[in-house]
């Protein structure tokens, strides 16, 4: 496959490896909270690029850029890095979005049919596929967006290592998970309670905050996956290449080996 795209090339210093390490808790709050009103800016711009529903998917992919690079605490300029990224990559964003609301209509339809019919063994095996298929569907989706903006490859890869890694990530795709359930109890708690304002409460948030929070939160937890399998076994046979992507990444580079290195424009495992 293709490896690091090299459309995106900011100059930065990388992270220390001097640097003390905080908790994970504590370093998604913080860098959350630091970056808060540019998350909300990016928010609001991926909702008005995704109003027609087929472009779901392109707005994404500059939803996704602007929040790895915050997950990774690097800078960035929302609103041009935003639309850079939907430049360079809608065509894979406007794909693998179509793709993916067709397959989960599929997949509702089934669960829809498959629900009132769980009254025997063999309905209820089938509704507990069905559902299976389902939450690995949700976890291999955590993936997609951010190999299109971090990696070359094709569609079919893309769903191909997503696939891989709905199960090689299984503990932080569950933590994504129950964290976004967790978020989506406390709104329909508030709409139980509060009715209408717990319904415009809610609509709010989604508005302003939530679609950015989401996709910071699977940033977050996605990367260290994604480096673990594929970034760090690369770069232990190619010490040398893609200095600076590297240091768009936040992956710490060494003062000596930034000297003599010679990078690529494109690198192939």
């Amino acid at each position: 496959m293709g490896f690091f795209s090299n459309r995106y090339t900011k100059e930065g210093p990388g992270v220390s490896k001097n640097e003390p390490e905080k908790k994970e808790f504590i370093k998604f709050f913080e860098q959350y909270f630091r970056n808060f009103w540019k998350l909300c800016t990016v928010n609001l711009l991926t909702i008005l690029c995704s109003i027609p529903i087929l472009t779901f998917g392109v707005a994404e992919t500059g939803l996704t850029y602007v929040a790895r690079a915050t997950a990774r605490d690097r800078h960035t300029f929302v609103s041009s890095d935003f639309f850079d990224s939907v430049k360079k990559n809608w065509k894979q964003g406007l794909i693998v979005g179509i793709i993916d609301l067709i397959i989960s209509a599929v997949i509702i339809f089934d669960v829809i049919f498959a629900w009132p019919n769980a009254t025997n063994t063999l309905g209820i095996i089938m509704l507990s596929l069905t559902l299976f298929v389902f939450i690995i569907f949700i976890f291999s989706k955590y993936y997609r967006y951010m190999m299109i903006v971090t990696f070359k490859m094709s569609v079919w890869k893309i769903y191909k290592n997503s696939m891989i890694f709905a199960f090689a990530g299984l503990l932080k795709n569950l933590v994504i998970s129950l964290t976004l359930l967790a978020c989506y109890a406390l709104c329909f708690t508030l709409i139980w309670f509060t009715n209408a304002i717990g319904i415009t409460v809610s609509i709010l948030l989604y508005i302003c905050a939530f679609r950015a929070f989401r996709a910071y939160l699977i940033q977050f937890n996605v990367f260290p996956v994604i480096r673990k399998y594929i970034i760090d076994p690369y770069y232990t046979e190619h010490p040398d290449e893609d200095i600076e992507r590297r240091k768009d990444l936040g992956i710490y580079i060494d003062e000596d080996e930034e000297i003599d290195a010679d990078c690529s424009d494109e690198l192939i495992i």
